[in-house]
């Protein structure tokens, strides 16, 4: 497949400088096959974790309202930004997580799109291990991106489902 020099600068944007991004690289390979480029305009449009509205994307990714709205909403439901709505004065405002903890786990809990897609569930192992290389030894005991919750005190019931969401207790 060819390589996407927007979904590169994607990649670069969510990862902050954390690790080098390559089409071989989890961060990238986990979008890859699927996102279109529209999503990543519109992404492109977001600052990490800093809240931005519908009319300021809109024009940052060169679209119209109409469609940046519809935008976001495609790719909060996929799992890639974070939507938050203040019904009472009818405010969306967006932002764009990290890989972890953020876009990753937001794509692993949305079954539907996992099973049609399972290179996600294969780029998320391959972000844990391999893209934390670097990192691990610099991060202090307890401190990681991530942490094992025991399935006995994650879970009050068996659920249903094969991917479960869990609280800790």
């Amino acid at each position: 497949m060819e390589v996407r020099e927007n979904l590169i600068k994607l990649c670069e944007k969510i990862n902050d400088g954390h690790y080098k991004i390559t089409p071989d690289c989890a961060e990238y390979r986990v979008f890859e096959q699927w996102i279109t480029d529209e999503q990543i305009a519109v992404m492109m449009a977001l600052t990490s974790m800093k809240p931005a509205f519908v009319p300021l994307i809109a024009r940052k990714a060169g679209l119209s309202v109409k469609r940046t709205r519809e935008v976001l909403h495609e790719i909060t439901d996929i799992g890639l930004v974070v939507q938050v709505v203040v019904p009472k004065v009818g405010l969306e405002i967006y932002l764009l997580p990290p890989y972890t903890p953020g876009i990753f786990e937001f794509l692993l809990i949305n079954e539907k799109f996992c099973l049609a897609h399972p290179e996600i569930a294969y780029a998320f192992h391959q972000h844990a291990t391999t893209s934390q290389i670097e990192h691990a030894p610099n991060t202090p005991m307890g401190a990681g991106i991530m942490r094992v919750i025991p399935r006995s005190r994650s879970t009050t019931s068996a659920a249903p489902s094969t991917l479960r969401t869990t609280t800790a207790t």
